[in-house]
């Protein structure tokens, strides 16, 4: 959430989606990983969104370890 909120929005639908993905991050204990890791592709291969937003968006994505660590949690 750190990244997106210092992330400073190159067009309106940045901000747009930046505030969705809050909001998304916010119920994330109600969402499932494969759906936040559809979302996230979905933006960054479907919206027109900048380089810069693509590359926040695919920080993101956590890795193997990480997800190891989520399933053992």
């Amino acid at each position: 959430m750190t990244l997106l909120l210092n992330y400073q929005p190159k067009s309106p639908r940045e901000e747009e989606l930046i505030d969705r993905l809050m909001i998304k991050l916010s119920e994330l204990r109600a969402m499932t990983l494969p759906r936040l890791l559809m979302n996230l592709h979905l933006i960054i291969n479907r919206e027109n969104v900048s380089d810069d937003f693509k590359e926040l968006l695919k920080k993101l994505i956590p890795g193997e370890e990480d997800v190891k660590e989520m399933m053992t949690e």
